[in-house]
């Protein structure tokens, strides 16, 4: 199986087995009291939601259960189990042989110890949900992982240039008194790191290197692999983990935005993460990495999703240097489900930049959202894409004719034209807003140019190709970044370079090449 093939790509078990495939599904929730004997009357595919075609249950329902018997050896039972979940959309409940796991509302990945709970022979887990009407129950992927009775817990791979150094967060679940750990680091398949650390409950690794690191940036996917290997007192292996580390460096200087030291322009394309078969689940990884090398054929550098990508997105992106920007809906400041996720996908080198969209706008949410984001990750920018004022973040976002563009680089409006009066009254009466100094010490990106071609429209395409290359032209520089919508079809919207099948409707040696030849 290919590494791009896992649930985590960043966070490898040798040992796993997929729940994935045919449940017994029941339209609706069973009658209080009957939740664990009540007919399952019809099969559903997981990780596919309902509604979709690949799901087999051809429409969605408000409420929606899960159940699956899967059997377990005793050699199995006789370590640690974990069982995770990538997705569960709405709101939730787990049970497992009748044990309540969890219940919540889910956006977040799911892990379990269920090493006291399972047994040899079969085990039944079952899953309910209120959701809404086709894209909500489980969404991702389900699988058990299995190691000794201590195992690692957790890990968070910081790789951190000036210290020329990779630092490993950890913990370790179970005995670790007399245990061992070894860390091997290997850069384009060459060992370069190895060594032993006495293993604690809770851990950090101090891994340098040799020479300068090399860096990781679009075009160039310097990824670091990384092996950790927990070893028993007398010399066995409790636990391996497979991860990988990227050194990046992003900031922000003189309205600018430089990675690695470099000015950085970011030139980048929608993927609204729609899937004809599968609604919001991509029907394998093959899917995304099609999609996702599309883009970087084109000659785009960065993606940005539509919602919250899934770690084997994030990997296909590090593996093939883009950058990406992911959005936030209804971000709210202490969410917990959105916090486990960008905690969890912390050391993903292509991650950019965060959009969060404030379930409730305006001055105070923005500035507490910011402070949030930027406490749980300093690493990364916060850009109020969506947002009618700019009152917080890194990023100064605009969205104006061609004509206008110098107009706004120099001035930096507040979104709309303001002339100095109307500046001055709006100060009054909104005090929180950010004049145009502060803005000025913003990189500039511009959001979004449209493409609503259609295939054999040769007038469509000689525009789009004109305005693209327009607004190339007038941002390149002064501004560090544009982007486009969208890279393909959705079922409610046309605006992409391929219909919904990823056929493109334009000459696709023609994109490549305007695209390109503005880098």
């Amino acid at each position: 199986m290919q590494r791009q093939d896992y649930p985590r790509p960043d966070a490898v078990r040798p040992r796993i087995r997929t729940l994935n495939g045919d449940w017994q599904f029941l339209a609706g929730a069973p009658k209080a009291g009957e939740e664990f004997s009540a007919a399952f009357d019809s099969v559903i595919r997981v990780p596919f939601p309902p509604g979709s075609r690949l799901s087999g249950v051809e429409k969605g329902y408000p409420e929606v259960s899960y159940r699956l018997s899967f059997p377990l050896s005793a050699f199995e039972c006789s370590g640690s189990v974990i069982l995770n979940f990538l997705g569960i959309d709405g709101a939730f409940a787990v049970y497992l042989n009748g044990t309540l796991l969890r219940s919540g509302i889910g956006k977040s990945s799911l892990h379990f110890d269920i090493s006291a709970l399972v047994h040899p022979g079969e085990n039944v887990l079952t899953v309910f949900s209120a959701a809404s009407p086709a894209t909500r129950g489980v969404t991702g992927d389900v699988w058990l992982e299995f190691a000794a009775k201590s195992y690692f817990s957790f890990i968070r791979p910081n790789a951190v240039y000036n210290a020329k150094a990779i630092y490993i967060q950890g913990s370790i679940a179970g005995e670790s008194e007399g245990y061992k750990i070894l860390a091997e680091v290997a850069l384009d398949g060459k060992q370069i790191f190895r060594r032993e650390y006495k293993a604690l409950p809770s851990f950090t690794l101090h891994l340098p290197l040799e020479r300068l690191p090399d860096m990781w940036n679009a075009g160039h996917p310097a990824l670091y692999d990384i092996r950790l290997t927990l070893l028993t007192p007398s010399g066995g292996m409790a636990d391996m983990i497979y991860t990988y580390a990227a050194f990046r460096e992003i900031d922000v200087l003189d309205g600018k935005l430089y990675v690695n030291g470099r000015r950085t322009f970011l030139e980048c394309v929608l993927d609204p993460m729609y899937y004809p078969d599968g609604i919001s689940v991509p029907p394998n990884s093959g899917r995304i990495a099609s999609d996702l090398a599309a883009a970087s054929a084109l000659g785009f550098n960065a993606v940005r999703f539509s919602s919250y990508p899934t770690p084997r997105h994030l990997y296909i992106m590090d593996k093939l240097g883009l950058f990406s920007v992911i959005t936030l809906p209804d971000y709210k400041a202490g969410d917990g489900e959105y916090r486990s996720l960008i905690l969890r996908d912390y050391g993903h080198p292509s991650i950019i930049m965060w959009e969060p969209v404030p379930e409730k706008d305006g001055a105070a949410a923005q500035k507490e959202i910011y402070a949030d984001l930027r406490a749980v990750d300093p690493k990364r920018l916060v850009n109020f894409a969506f947002s009618d004022r700019i009152y917080s973040g890194d990023i100064y976002t605009f969205y104006c004719s061609v004509s206008e563009i110098p107009l706004y680089l120099s001035l930096r409006f507040n979104r709309h034209p303001l002339s100095e009066r109307e500046e001055t009254r709006l100060k009054k009466t909104d005090p929180a807003v950010p004049g145009a100094e502060k803005l000025r010490a913003m990189p500039a990106y511009y959001t979004p140019i449209r493409a609503a071609l259609e295939k054999g429209d040769l007038v469509k395409e000689a525009r789009y190709f004109e305005e693209y290359a327009a607004l190339i032209g007038a941002l390149r520089d002064s501004a560090s970044g544009m982007e486009l919508d969208s890279l393909y079809d959705t079922d409610i919207s046309s605006d992409g370079l391929m219909d919904a099948n990823r056929d493109f409707k334009i000459s696709l040696a023609a994109l490549k090449n305007i695209v390109k030849g503005k880098r």
